[in-house]
């Protein structure tokens, strides 16, 4: 598995925008990191939560090192929160990182935006994998959840629970308000389970599997 060859890295060219890089022959090209040091805190803290999780479940390698740029573009192209860049040999380079995802983190600390998006961005760089639309459900119920800070919690319902950390929403998966199954992603309690599915380790089937990590209920649909 190979990633991030930046060790090799030669400037052929620098910009107010970015630098472009040779690496073992293919020119990459590097944006401008426009990162705060708050910022760049919180990305160490989490590619080292993200380590720690990891290794927990027997996973040995580390993320700490992975480079992360943050960006204040306002938006990308189908109004991505953060990409993979990739070479031209098809090997994650970079992680870009909207500053939006740290303005919605402190607008709303029980969701852990800057964990569940780093970590879906490993899943792409990293682990060459793609989106996933894959939920578990119950028909006639949804699933009441609540995610929980030092200041409260907050319940939410969902009609179903993604499997995987790259899990987004779509017309033919979940109909209306595709993405909101997303924000179970970002509760704390599941933090583990997506990190280890991430890396192999496990992958739920059922409810009652997710429920090794962290309590829910579902509620019957009133019709």
């Amino acid at each position: 598995m190979v990633f991030f060859k930046l060790v090799c890295r030669n400037i052929l060219a620098v910009s107010l925008c970015g630098l472009l890089v040779s690496c073992n022959g293919f020119k990459i090209w590097i944006p401008e990191d426009e990162s705060t040091a708050e910022e760049r805190e919180k990305i160490a803290a989490t590619l080292q939560h993200i380590s720690a999780l990891a290794a927990e479940v027997g996973y040995q390698n580390s993320f700490t090192s992975l480079p992360v740029w943050v960006t204040t573009e306002d938006e990308y192209e189908n109004n991505r929160s953060a990409y993979c860049s990739w070479d031209d040999n098809n090997h994650g380079v970079y992680i870009v990182i909207n500053r939006k995802v740290f303005e919605r983190e402190k607008q709303e600390p029980r969701f852990q935006e800057v964990f569940a998006v780093l970590l879906h961005e490993i899943g792409h760089c990293y682990f060459s994998r793609g989106h996933s639309h894959e939920r578990i459900l119950k028909p006639g119920y949804i699933a009441e959840v609540q995610a929980v800070d030092s200041v409260g919690g907050t319940v939410f319902n969902e009609s179903g629970f993604p499997v995987s950390i790259m899990y987004v929403g779509s017309p033919a998966s979940c109909q209306e308000n595709c993405d909101a199954s997303f924000r179970i992603t970002k509760v704390k309690e599941f933090e583990k389970y997506f990190v280890s599915e991430l890396v192999g380790t496990i992958k739920a089937m059922s409810a009652d599997e997710l429920e090794k990590f962290k309590s829910f209920r579902w509620v019957k649909i009133e019709e």
